[in-house]
């Protein structure tokens, strides 16, 4: 992966979070949206600072997530994906 690279869910994540929209299903699952709580945090450290870059870079991994959600935006919230149980 290149530096810069933006995989298409996480952009169109990005833009739902930003617009209060729903999240795309794949990026529901790709990010681990479970809750309203998910998608709050998500949304909150996104707006808070959170670049489409750091999103897509954190794809599929619940503790990246986690910790990016923290990083930017105090949460209890932990995030597990499809991925992580691979």
């Amino acid at each position: 992966m290149t530096a810069g690279f933006v995989y298409p869910v996480a952009k169109a994540a990005f833009e739902s979070l930003m617009f209060d929209m729903p999240l795309p299903m794949a990026a529901t699952v790709d990010f681990g949206v479970d809750t309203v709580e998910h998608y709050a945090a998500l949304q909150r450290a996104v707006r808070g600072g959170v670049t489409v870059e750091q999103l897509s870079a954190a794809l599929g991994d619940g503790p990246a997530l986690t910790e990016l959600v923290k990083d930017h935006y105090p949460s209890e919230v932990v995030f597990v994906t499809s991925y992580d149980l691979m």
